[in-house]
């Protein structure tokens, strides 16, 4: 899941979670903390996190939910239920399918549970 910049202070980050629980979070701009870091998440909660990522129909949505306004920030999230084939949606607010929104909804609260470890301080532009 990606979170894009917006005119004011959106927060700006990439959140991946793969298979193994591995968590990663690119946090960019406009988080309280800055950098690269690594988490490990419960298998518990990867496992819904998957079995409701799986059970959309990403096959069937259209690549891009955007209102055309270029200060709104976007979200854009990457499944990948095997090594090559990649769905990519990106949309603006509540505009994609509520599958896809509760999926988002479910990455945010991980994000904001994980245990985070820096790995690499941030590069100031």
């Amino acid at each position: 899941m990606e979170q894009t910049a917006c005119y004011g202070k959106c927060p700006i980050y990439t959140f991946t979670l793969d298979g193994s629980g591995a968590a990663f979070l690119d946090a960019r701009r406009f988080m309280d903390n800055l950098g690269t870091f690594e988490a490990k998440i419960n298998l518990d909660t990867l496992c819904v996190t998957f079995a409701g990522a799986k059970d959309c129909k990403w096959e069937t949505y259209e690549e891009e939910y955007l209102s055309g306004y270029s200060d709104m920030p976007s979200t854009i999230l990457r499944y990948s239920p095997n090594q090559k084939d990649i769905f990519t949606v990106k949309f603006e607010g509540e505009m994609a399918p509520v599958e896809l929104l509760l999926i988002t909804e479910k990455l945010k609260s991980i994000k904001e549970d994980a245990k985070w470890v820096l790995t690499s301080e941030p590069i100031l532009d």
